[in-house]
């Protein structure tokens, strides 16, 4: 029987892209004794592994992840330029999406 971590990889070897969204409704909260400087976002193992078939999309009021900015981060909004910018990112990670350009031309057909 296989172990969860050879689940996890094999779903990663075969999956062009990974979607993490990180939304307000998340809420972590830590030890005492711990400092707040150790707070991790389960990612590492992944990120490091596949780091341009990851992608987070962030929504709500959060504390942003200083490691990630910039990297292949967008922030949710509801406009063609979030929808191109998760469209571009998709198909740098090998995904096959259809654009809205071609849904448009599609539908009036």
């Amino acid at each position: 029987m296989a172990s969860n971590l050879e689940i996890i990889q094999a779903g990663l070897r075969k999956a062009r892209a990974v979607v993490v969204i990180m939304s307000g409704d998340d809420l972590a909260h830590l030890r005492d004794d711990l400092n707040h400087k150790q707070e991790t976002l389960e990612l590492g193992w992944p990120w490091r592994s596949y780091p341009g078939r990851i992608l987070l999309i962030s929504t709500g009021t959060l504390r942003r992840v200083t490691d990630f900015e910039g990297l292949n981060d967008l922030e949710y909004s509801d406009s063609d330029a979030f929808r191109d910018a998760l469209e571009a990112r998709l198909k740098d990670a090998g995904c096959a999406v259809s654009s809205r350009q071609e849904q448009i031309a599609g539908a009036k057909r």
